[in-house]
């Protein structure tokens, strides 16, 4: 009598632990499929390589591109080194601050 109840135990954890598997296994692959529909459009943004200081000429040792979300991009921005060539700053950034114009 206890080996059919222990048998009978193991049989009904086995098919518990094998729906909880399955569950979990299912969720994972959802969350997987709507990782991938929301993916974020990213560009690129101009920010300082350096502190440069207030009245300087921008070159391009001073700055460098990263990217950056295309839907949160800062008005004024920049999004290529070229187009902050030879400009000079009205104040001074430090290293990573965005190049605003």
């Amino acid at each position: 009598m206890d080996q059919k109840r222990l048998v009978v135990g193991l049989l009904v954890a086995l098919v518990f632990g094998l729906v909880a598997a399955r569950y979990v296994y299912i969720q994972l692959r959802n969350a997987k499929l709507a990782a991938g529909q929301n993916r974020v459009v990213t560009g690129r943004i101009v920010v300082a390589s350096k502190p440069v200081m207030l009245g300087e000429r921008l070159t391009t040792a001073d700055l460098r591109e990263i990217p950056w979300p295309d839907a949160s991009r800062p008005t004024g921005s920049f999004g290529r080194v070229e187009d902050c060539l030879d400009r000079a700053l009205i104040t001074p950034v430090v290293e990573n601050e965005l190049i605003l114009g």
